[in-house]
C-alpha cells in the first residue's frame, strides 16, 4: 500500500463504498440485530487491520463511522495501539501517526492501562516515538487521568532516563507541575534517587 504521505487527495465517498470488503464490514456494523459490543469490536478490528496494511481508503471509511472517538471513550487509544505495534518500525509508525492525527485522534487519549501515548512511550523507553508525538503536538505536561495524575517528567524520573527527561524539557515540560499529592518533578527525582535530573529540573525552574 502507498504511504500516507504519498496518498493522492481524494475526497470522493464513492470509492470506499464500492469495495466489497468495506461494504461487508459496514453492513455488519450497521446491523442492529447484533449487540453494541460486537458491532464496536468488529469495526475496531477492521480499522486496526486497515492501519496495519496502510489501507487508508478503508481506514477513512471506518473513521467516518466514528471508530476513533469510540476507541478513545473506551480508553483504547488508537495512538497507543500503534505504539504497541509499530514503535520499532519507524516508517509504519510515522505514517500511522500522521494519518491518525490528521483524522482527529486525540494526542492525550489513553490506552487501557491509563497511559497517554507520551507516557506509554516513556515507560517503554521509546525515544524516537516520544519525539514524534511531541513534534505532532502532544502536550508534554498532560497528566495521566488516573491515580496520582503523574506527568511525563515524573515517569522519566521513574524509569531513570535522563535523555527522555531532557527531551521533554526541550518541548516545554514544566518541572514545577504538581501531581495529585502536590509533588513536582524535582520532588520525584529526589525521592527516586535521580540527582542529575533533580539538578537539571531545579536549574530550569530557577531560570524561568
Amino acid at each position: 500500500m502507498m504511504p500516507f504521505s504519498e496518498q493522492p487527495n481524494n475526497d470522493s465517498d464513492s470509492e470506499p463504498e464500492a469495495r466489497e470488503d468495506i461494504k461487508q464490514v459496514l453492513s455488519l456494523y450497521r446491523d442492529e440485530t447484533i449487540d453494541e459490543f460486537e458491532r464496536y469490536d468488529l469495526l475496531r478490528k477492521a480499522f486496526l487491520m486497515a492501519l496495519n496494511v496502510q489501507d487508508w481508503v478503508a481506514a477513512k471509511c471506518y473513521v467516518a463511522e466514528g471508530i476513533i472517538p469510540a476507541m478513545e471513550a473506551r480508553m483504547d487509544s488508537p495512538l497507543v495501539k500503534i505504539l504497541e505495534r509499530y514503535a520499532n518500525d519507524k516508517p509504519q509508525f510515522d505514517d500511522c501517526l500522521k494519518w491518525l492525527v490528521a483524522s482527529g485522534a486525540n494526542l492525550q487519549s489513553c490506552g487501557i492501562v491509563g497511559h497517554t501515548p507520551v507516557i506509554f512511550a516513556i515507560t517503554s523507553s521509546l525515544e524516537y516515538a516520544l519525539e514524534a508525538l511531541l513534534k505532532a503536538g502532544a502536550d508534554p505536561n498532560a497528566p495521566e487521568p488516573l491515580d496520582d495524575r503523574l506527568v511525563p517528567l515524573m515517569y522519566a524520573v521513574r524509569v531513570g532516563d535522563i535523555k527522555l527527561g531532557k527531551l521533554l524539557l526541550q518541548y516545554g515540560a514544566d518541572p514545577l507541575t504538581k501531581d495529585k499529592q502536590g509533588r513536582n518533578a524535582i520532588d520525584h527525582a529526589e525521592k527516586h534517587g535521580c540527582p542529575e535530573l533533580a539538578s537539571i529540573f531545579r536549574t530550569i525552574s530557577n531560570n524561568n
